[in-house]
């Protein structure tokens, strides 16, 4: 679900993205051969950061707080951390490297 941080860890080109962006929709290893080896190797990556990001104590004990609610915590987290880097694009990426020319949402092309 943390489609804009994935999207940032891979912004060195456009098959990079898309596969980070797969990385929640494609399944298995038999799978993994239906794409290019680029896209497939940020498949694979994004796998290893959501293994590890997700196995870090602090986003265990993040977890935990949801109490009954568990089920959900790891999207609501997930949106939760997209909303922050939304919010503090310009830490990350400086004032000269705006969200709107990131994600394509610029004025040039926008729709009304």
């Amino acid at each position: 679900m943390n489609y804009l941080a994935h999207a940032w860890l891979a912004r060195d080109s456009d098959d990079a993205i898309l596969g980070q962006l797969l990385g929640d929709f494609v399944h298995g290893s038999s799978a993994l051969l239906d794409w290019p080896l680029p896209v497939r190797v940020e498949i694979e990556r994004h796998r290893r950061i959501d293994r590890y990001t997700d196995n870090h104590p602090a986003m265990v004990a993040a977890r935990m707080r949801f109490g009954g609610l568990r089920r959900y915590a790891g999207i609501a987290l997930d949106v939760y951390f997209d909303h922050r880097l939304a919010r503090e694009w310009s830490r990350w990426n400086g004032p000269d490297a705006p969200l709107a020319a990131f994600s394509g949402s610029g004025t040039a092309g926008a729709h009304p």
